[in-house]
């Protein structure tokens, strides 16, 4: 069966960096080539990665509930967020759904455990990144 994508991308700002929306979205549509997904929608926000508050993320998530997407597809974890609570959500969506999500950076996951995995990852990434700021 083919999987539906949701993809999702997201920056604080469009300043023509590597985290701009149309190269994430680019990265992500390749992704989803290489696993024969079919795209059925793409969102983007420009906002921070802790705002909660996104509506093209409540659109994916939304979607994502109402069983129209098999996976919700990011160029990076940190794309999709910065809030620890999203990691949780992702949880309750892979088990009361069967949604999975994928991102270019860290790969394909599908169980609950995958997604700690991940957070874990956000943990160390945001404690580097931290430590090059100072």
């Amino acid at each position: 069966m083919e999987k539906r994508a949701g993809v999702y991308a997201r920056t604080a700002n469009e300043d023509g960096s590597l985290t701009a929306i149309p190269l994430q979205e680019d990265l992500c549509r390749r992704l989803c080539d290489e696993h024969g997904w079919r795209v059925v929608a793409v969102e983007s926000d420009t906002a921070s990665g802790l705002d909660e508050d996104r509506p093209g993320w409540s659109r994916i998530v939304n979607m994502a509930k109402a069983e129209e997407i098999d996976v919700i597809v990011a160029s990076d974890p940190d794309r999709i967020s910065r809030a620890d609570s999203v990691y949780t959500m992702l949880n309750e969506l892979t088990v009361k759904h069967g949604v999975g999500f994928a991102t270019v950076k860290s790969g394909i996951h599908t169980s609950p455990e995958d997604a700690q995995v991940v957070r874990i990852r956000m943990m160390f990434d945001d404690y580097e990144s931290d430590r090059q700021k100072s």
